[in-house]
């Protein structure tokens, strides 16, 4: 159960743009770009449910894809429904979730654009835990994703991935929906645990829009295709 209080009691629907970003973003087939603009999802009539259009980046005509991709959407959807049944536990697990599958699909872009054989680009992943993803992604940009993060301005979001899963996690090996607050008795401060509430949904919630944020950067920032190495 989620606990509300005063002016927690409000209308969470309005407290997420997640359902509006899930259908602002599209990929560029061509560079890889990720861009917010909606208006760039032009049905093809001669390919009945794809999209084309002039990319406002590379200024050709191509292909465009949802970002997110039809298989993450379903996390990010129910992420929104969580907002509904007030389940902050729920919301926690799967933002951290779609993190980590943005994660390693990212991992498979970057060896894909390689030139990486796809049934190789799977061995990586299937034998690669989250630690070892983190790496090879350090390798193939050249630097670590937060310093990444802090170059785009996004310096929080790995603070805020932290404490995230450092509430999942608990919940995950203890069992245990509660959190640690210091409440001020007084002249002094005591540990005391309380239930999950509004805050820590809407931090789950915030937190699965600003990935959409951040991974469609990197995304942009590292979407195009190398040529092979036979190719001059």
């Amino acid at each position: 159960m989620i606990s509300t209080k005063g002016s927690d009691c409000i209308d969470l629907m309005s407290e997420s743009n997640l359902k509006k970003v899930l259908s602002t973003y599209s990929e560029c087939i061509s560079c890889g770009a990720v861009i917010d603009d909606p208006s760039l999802m032009k049905p093809d009539r001669l390919n009945p449910g794809k999209y084309k259009s002039e990319c406002s980046s590379c200024r050709q005509e191509t292909f465009r894809l949802p970002f997110p991709s039809p298989q993450f959407l379903q996390i990010f959807k129910m992420i929104d429904e969580c907002l509904k049944l007030n389940r902050p536990i729920l919301a926690l697990i799967l933002s951290c979730t779609a993190h980590e599958a943005f994660m390693e699909n990212f991992v498979f872009r970057l060896l894909e654009r390689k030139n990486c054989p796809p049934n190789i680009c799977d061995s990586v992943l299937d034998s690669t835990e989250y630690r070892g993803k983190v790496k090879i992604i350090e390798n193939l940009i050249g630097k670590r994703i937060e310093k990444f993060a802090k170059e785009i301005k996004f310096d929080e979001y790995f603070v805020k991935l932290q404490k995230i899963k450092e509430k999942r996690n608990k919940f995950i090996h203890t069992g245990v929906v509660h959190k640690k607050i210091d409440k001020k008795i007084g002249d002094y401060t005591f540990p005391e645990y309380v239930d999950l509430d509004t805050e820590d949904l809407i931090m789950a919630v915030s937190f699965a829009e600003l990935t959409i944020h951040f991974f469609a950067k990197l995304y942009t920032a590292y979407g195009k295709w190398e040529p092979p190495e036979w190719e001059y």
